[in-house]
């Protein structure tokens, strides 16, 4: 056990509680930070919804490009959509970003800080200019957003296929993206991500990898089609591009429109499996609360006594920090893709990948030793 002296004890339950995942959610220490910024601290964290050790980060995203690895900055004013996948605390540019949702037909959005909300497991924000609520949660190899229309209506809805955090240029000619329509509400595809559009290091880091994803809404849409640079390609059902992306439009309702997506680095059989075993039905609320009982969990294996609250939000939230990498990589079934591009089978453990190399050994390594070995 850890022990941090003092006053009260404090549960795992309690410690869970205690996490802000706004901390560190500032991608540059820019200049002239009001009020509240200054506390969140430069950190290059995200600050949406995961669980521990899973395989999928799904966060807004402020920005696309520059040396802003997690994608998304406290300091910014506007956001432009929800992607599956982020990078913590990390710099050189960034990785990820991948399957990048945004509703209302807009490129992007206000937001204001006073009508947003961060916890272990759960992210809500406002988006005026697209007219809805959106909240996301997750589980360990899916994720689910939900949405919620202002004056009952629904427009547009869109997902990037091609975006990536750290892209040299919007127009990324290495790269592929397919897309099937495979019903009413359903669709699968790939993203072939090469490291000569950018990525871990502007490219320098070399990472290639290829996801794939089964996605599903709630409800059927009434239209659909597919872009490609500058062309739209409407009623399209069947695409391969290189800048690809798929937009829907859905009937007016008073109900939330709920979208769920599972993913796999090995194939759309493994990101149907995932999507089935994780997310089976449409409850978004037991979703929530499964995330937040997984984290509950990880951070039980710690006691902690006394402190202020303040240093007790630290300290979560630190754990909560150290417990998102490393992440899985490999499907509910034990295959996963191998840096060769072969396709291995385990049942003994379950692989991981992003692992940091900066004096982890230091740090990090003995605190998984000791509480989550």
């Amino acid at each position: 056990a850890v022990v941090c002296a003092a006053v009260w004890p404090v549960s795992g339950s309690a410690l869970v509680d205690a996490i802000d995942p706004m901390i560190g959610a500032v991608t540059y220490p820019e200049s002239g930070l009001r009020g509240d910024e200054t506390i969140h601290g430069f950190g290059k964290t995200f600050p949406g919804a995961a669980t521990p050790f899973g395989m999928v980060q799904l966060s807004p995203d402020t920005i696309t490009g520059g040396d802003n690895g997690p994608g998304y900055s406290y300091t910014h004013r506007t956001i432009e959509g929800f992607s599956f996948f982020h990078m913590s605390g990390i710099g050189w540019y960034g990785e990820f970003g991948n399957f990048q949702v945004m509703p209302g037909g807009v490129r992007e959005s206000r937001f204001s800080h006073e009508e947003e909300k961060a916890e272990a497991g759960y992210y809500r924000v406002r988006l005026p200019d697209a007219g809805a609520v959106v909240e996301l949660t997750a589980a360990e190899r899916a994720g689910m957003i939900r949405m919620t229309y202002e004056r009952g209506g629904v427009g547009s809805f869109r997902i990037d296929l091609a975006r990536r955090i750290g892209e040299l240029t919007r127009a990324k000619p290495h790269g592929r993206q397919t897309f099937r329509r495979t019903g009413s509400c359903a669709f699968e595809g790939e993203i072939v991500c090469d490291h000569r559009d950018g990525g871990w290091g502007r490219g320098a880091g070399r990472v290639n990898y290829t996801l794939h994803f089964r996605a599903e809404f709630s409800r059927p849409f009434t239209a659909c089609g597919v872009w490609d640079k500058d062309r739209v390609l409407e009623d399209a059902c069947d695409y391969t591009g290189t800048n690809t992306g798929f937009y829907a439009e859905f009937a007016p309702s008073a109900e939330p429109l709920l979208l769920k997506a599972g993913l796999s680095y090995v194939d759309v059989a493994g990101a149907r499996a995932n999507l089935a075993h994780d997310i089976p039905d449409w409850n978004f609320d037991a979703v929530r609360a499964a995330a937040r009982a997984a984290w509950a969990d990880a951070l039980d294996r710690v006691a902690v006594e006394g402190g202020t609250p303040r240093e007790r939000t630290i300290f979560a939230t630190a754990l909560y920090h150290a417990f998102i990498d490393p992440r899985a990589i490999a499907d509910v079934d034990g295959r996963y893709a191998g840096s060769d591009g072969k396709i291995y089978q385990t049942d003994a453990f379950t692989m991981r990948t992003v692992f940091s190399g900066w004096d982890v050994f230091r740090s990090a390594f003995p605190l998984y030793t000791l509480v989550h070995p």
